[in-house]
């Protein structure tokens, strides 16, 4: 088993879940002033709000991120065991939440560079990934990727225990192995 200690501050923060996780979230919420967990499945968005009797999920995987609302700081150690790898599948329905996916990014060992799973990608079929958010809690504001305008690009690296929110055209998969 591994621990992983996911650090949150007031407001909205973007994650993700570097294990397979052992307890549910009622379990790792239950003495926590968390105020609600978002997540987008197939372009849906579902939610978990620890004082409501039924919630959307009760788990996390570490395929997806997640929009995590907190009103104080607080570190959160989750227990579980590290996957070898993930399939990422990007939902690209236009008409069903503009293409948006949470993504998480589940490393063990390292982060990784963006361009080696999207720009190659890009080359072969340019519009599949439009561009990649990420969300600085400190500073309560996103940062961007987009591939085809590199001017506009804050970061190049999905970092381990972070969740990106990433648009696509098409309907994609993208296995990530570790």
């Amino acid at each position: 088993m591994a621990t992983y200690s996911l650090g949150l501050l007031p407001g909205l923060n973007v994650v993700s879940i570097p294990l397979i996780v052992s307890d549910s979230l009622t379990t790792l919420l239950s003495s926590t002033a968390v105020v609600e967990v978002k997540r987008i499945i197939d372009g849906v968005w579902q939610s978990f709000i620890p004082t409501r009797s039924f919630n959307d999920f009760d788990n996390l995987d570490p395929q997806y991120g997640y929009l995590i609302t907190t009103p104080v700081q607080e570190v959160i150690t989750i227990t579980g065991t590290e996957p070898v790898s993930t399939i990422y599948s990007l939902n690209g329905e236009l008409d069903r939440n503009n293409g948006l996916n949470l993504i998480g990014v589940p490393i063990s060992a390292h982060d990784i560079a963006i361009e080696d799973y999207f720009v190659d990608r890009l080359t072969l079929e340019p519009f599949d990934i439009r561009t990649a958010f990420s969300h600085n809690a400190l500073r309560q504001r996103f940062s961007s990727y987009i591939p085809i305008r590199p001017g506009y690009m804050n970061f190049t690296l999905f970092e381990r225990g972070k969740g990106y929110v990433v648009m696509s055209d098409q309907t994609v998969e993208i296995e990530i192995e570790y």
